[in-house]
């Protein structure tokens, strides 16, 4: 007998999917496409996935992450909730990720090589124009041995063909009477034929180069030939809805299925981005003949659909450091289908490509100083080295940076609330908003600006706490404690305030204690301290709006001069683009791999030690952080 089936209406967007009785909320969401967020990839822990029930019925215990009152409002965990009959519901928007795509929201370096590399660029893939001569009576060898003869001048080794190419060789061969572009590509296994053009194709070779972000995935489109970015965007990583750190996805890729569905749905993100960017350019998906992707080491295996379960038990050995290229055709990834794809190489189970890549893009392995580089992301990366070592590791600082894991938080773009200053008196805010429009949440950026100006008007204590005591119409007691409302959503015509609460601002100390902690760790480990730093470079999709003093302020940076700091962008992104360019930065990128040893801080005493002295704005130690100190005690009237 066929299971009775019942239907989904999720609000807002009115997406309809049909379901059987005893479904998962959070799986059908899921599949609808709907950007339910879960932080715990439906555990019922984190409390993130919450809907309201408005019409029907589901059945659904009581949660401690759901009120009595809420309960009764029908508020529910979609992830705790099993369909009994047709329902629509509401996905509640602290819920919802936002899916939109910006091309403004990308700040990266456009740097073409780094400054000390001598070598000459070599094009990864390279076009060869060919004339060749038609077939006769005396000439009768068959298409594909006549191309691969006049090859020959181009490929001292006979090449490869993709298979996919033949069935349509002989024709591509005749449409412009035997005048053909050839698309070649060094593979550690020789040279590939990967595409067949008709006619003259040579003067233009485009190609993407995408950095995936456990939280936010940035793409550019490039022109290889002139070394040129054509366009840029970024949106939300679609595996976000099975869970908001790599740990959640990893339990969820067990689950039957779920490996395939977290490779599509990254995959899908890529392609949503690819067509983006095509379509600004008037291009076309068979244009592009390469990708390269800087990632962490669990997306990279979750791109290829490798079982990742192994990074995150000891003793946390990733697959392979270097994955071989692969077809876009074996990931869908809609690209020409014969183009392959360049992975940069990983570390460690929790340093990837992504690290390696802004390695190689801001030049340490030939820096003669010590460098503290910081990639501020989701996992947090760290390197402390030069041209003799370098030390890595990864902070699970978590979505904070990025706008995640906070109530009203999003990426970096139009819309963010990025910067912030307070009336000392009457603690009114002055927003900083990306494109100048109305604010719909608050980035990363916009989330550090925002404590440190809270911290130095005296509205919030080194503890995360609000004072209380203080009286303003801004401060007032929310479901998460108290909380600062920074835009009342009737002035932006919007339902709901924007506010920091003070478990979002737990969050930010939990996440800057990490990053911290893991500077002082390394530099533990090599022996040093922050006054032997020559650099510290900063990464990460943060934007020119990330004060130093403010970081410095909330303790998320080390107090040292502003001019040791250098802010470079999207670092990640940067790399994967000199991978696309040149071929001397991919094996640049093998060799920093190579180089660079992992420290695991979850196993250093260490690092607890430093992580827990971190806990406090801006630090336990006021002599790791004197003049913010003074500071502070100047804002507030001496009080510390």
């Amino acid at each position: 007998m066929t299971e009775k089936k019942f239907s989904v209406c999720f609000e807002p967007g009115h997406r309809v999917i049909n379901g059987q009785k005893g479904d998962s909320l959070l799986d059908l969401a899921i599949i609808a496409g709907t950007g339910l967020c879960a932080s715990c990839g439906g555990e019922g822990v984190c409390g993130r996935c919450r809907i309201k029930l408005i019409e029907g019925e589901l059945e659904c215990e009581d949660h401690l992450q759901i009120s009595a009152e809420e309960f009764a409002q029908g508020i529910r965990l979609a992830c705790q909730s099993r369909l009994v009959s047709n329902v629509t519901v509401e996905i509640l928007a602290e819920s919802r990720f936002d899916t939109a795509i910006s091309g403004d929201a990308i700040s990266c370096t456009l740097q073409s090589r780094p400054e000390s590399v001598k070598n000459k660029p070599v094009l990864p893939l390279r076009k060869v124009f060919l004339k060749l001569v038609p077939p006769s009576g005396a000439d009768n060898s068959s298409d594909l041995g006549r191309l691969k003869r006049f090859l020959k001048p181009f490929c001292p080794t006979e090449p490869d063909i993709d298979y996919h190419l033949l069935s349509s060789l002989s024709e591509t061969l005749r449409e412009k009477n035997w005048k053909i572009t050839v698309s070649l590509l060094e593979t550690p296994n020789g040279v590939k034929i990967i595409n067949i053009q008709p006619g003259d194709q040579t003067l233009t070779t485009y190609a993407f180069a995408f950095d995936i972000g456990t939280t936010g995935v940035r793409g550019q489109l490039l022109e290889v030939t002139k070394s040129q970015v054509l366009a840029q965007a970024t949106e939300y990583n679609g595996q976000i809805p099975f869970g908001e750190d790599v740990i959640s996805r990893i339990n969820y890729a067990a689950r039957e299925g779920g490996l395939n569905q977290l490779q599509q749905a990254v995959v899908n993100t890529l392609n949503n981005l690819g067509q983006a960017m095509l379509s600004e350019c008037g291009l076309e998906a068979s244009d592009i003949a390469f990708a390269t992707i800087a990632a962490n080491t669990t997306i990279t295996q979750l791109l290829y659909g490798l079982d990742p379960k192994h990074l995150r038990l000891a003793p946390y050995v990733p697959l392979a450091s270097e994955l071989p290229l692969i077809s876009a055709r074996h990931i869908n990834l809609s690209i020409c289908p014969q183009a392959y794809i360049y992975t940069l190489p990983c570390v460690a189970s929790y340093v990837g490509g992504d690290i390696v890549a802004g390695v190689i893009s801001t030049n340490i392995p030939h820096r003669e100083g010590l460098v503290l580089y910081i990639d501020i992301g989701t996992n947090g990366e760290i390197v402390v080295g030069n041209k003799d070592f370098m030390l890595t590791a990864s902070c699970s600082a978590g979505p904070a940076f990025e706008g995640g894991g906070i109530k009203n938080g999003m990426l970096a773009k139009p819309g963010a609330i990025e910067d912030i200053e307070l009336g000392p008196q009457s603690f009114e805010p002055k927003l900083s908003v990306m494109g100048s429009g109305n604010p719909k949440g608050i980035c990363g950026a916009g989330f550090i600006n925002t404590v440190s100006a809270l911290l130095n008007c005296g509205l919030l204590g080194q503890n995360g706490k609000y004072n209380t005591h203080i009286k303003t119409g801004r401060l007032r007691k929310g479901a998460d404690g108290y909380e600062y409302v920074l835009a009342f959503g009737r002035e932006f015509g919007q339902g709901q305030d924007i506010t920091l609460s003070e478990v979002d601002i737990d969050n930010l100390i939990r996440a800057k204690a990490a990053m911290y902690a893991g500077y002082q760790t390394l530099l533990e480990n090599a022996e040093a301290n922050f006054k032997n730093l020559e650099k510290v470079i900063i990464a990460g999709t943060f934007g020119a709006k990330l004060n130093i003093k403010k970081a410095i302020n909330i303790g998320l940076l080390p107090e040292l001069p502003e001019e040791h700091f250098i802010f470079v962008g999207n670092g990640s992104l940067a790399g994967a683009r000199l991978c696309a360019f040149d071929k001397n930065a991919q094996t640049e990128a093998s060799a920093a791999a190579k180089m660079m040893t992992n420290v695991e801080l979850s196993e250093s005493v260490s690092f607890m030690d430093n992580y827990m002295a971190a806990m406090f704005l801006p630090h336990t130690k006021s002599t790791d952080f004197p003049e913010v100190y003074a500071a502070l005690g100047k804002f507030n009237g001496g009080r510390i």
